[in-house]
């Protein structure tokens, strides 16, 4: 059909749970044009790998945008990209665990894919969205819950908005890190506060953001082994 797909924001609500995503379908020259504008824009510290690049039929675009995934439980979780090249014989790029490409193996690793591996949001779209509602004044309103509102959950549009453009981040690495994971992998026996560890590693010198999907969840680049220490 000559069409192309990407994302512009996704939005997950914990009950159910349901995971929501605004997809924007366009013809494929003009999708190159965006993906042109948004990859010089996230040059300066794209994580995203381009070892993917054989993967799909080069006229679709976006290679690097999807990938198989492997996931370490050693690592609280840490998720990381796995070339073609790997599979059957991958390790966790933190700790060295290792498993097959099945997720049956209970050495720690476990692979699925190929996934979407892209930013959850269009970072422009997100600051629009932002502006639009800081002008209107919606920040404040309130976000209402059909239950009890989750720990650490987001309060008011504006606080959502806020999460979401964090994790549009180019550097933010793939899934998120929940502080009770850390807490308990680290062998610590308090769990400390998310702002405070979220500070620690931007003063570390890592992009450390919070995530809307857990109210203890964050995004960052550091690794399971620098965020637990």
């Amino acid at each position: 059909l000559g069409l192309a797909c990407r994302v512009v924001f996704t939005h997950y609500s914990p009950h159910g749970p349901v995971y929501r995503a605004m997809l924007h379908v366009s013809r494929r020259a003009d999708y190159h044009r965006w993906r042109s504008r948004r990859d010089s824009e996230g040059a300066e510290g794209s994580s995203r790998s381009k070892t993917n690049q054989n993967m799909v039929d080069p006229s679709l675009g976006a290679l690097d945008d999807y990938a198989f995934v492997g996931s370490c439980r050693a690592c609280c979780g840490r998720l990381f990209q796995v070339p073609w090249s790997r599979l059957g014989h991958v390790t966790c790029p933190s700790c060295g665990s290792f498993g097959g490409g099945d997720g049956r193996h209970d050495a720690g690793v476990s692979v699925a894919g190929p996934l979407y591996v892209g930013p959850m949001h269009d970072l422009s779209v997100v600051r629009q969205m932002r502006g639009h509602s800081q002008m209107l004044g919606w920040d404040d309103e309130r976000i209402a819950w059909s239950t009890k509102k989750p720990h650490g959950a987001c309060s008011s549009l504006g606080e959502l908005l806020e999460r979401m453009e964090g994790e549009a981040h180019p550097l933010v690495g793939l899934g998120i890190f929940k502080v009770p994971d850390v807490t308990k992998t680290a062998g610590a026996r308090t769990m400390p506060a998310i702002k405070r560890l979220l500070a620690a590693l931007q003063d570390d010198g890592f992009v450390a953001e919070r995530s809307h999907v857990d109210g203890t969840a964050f995004k960052t680049n550091a690794s399971a082994e620098e965020v637990r220490s």
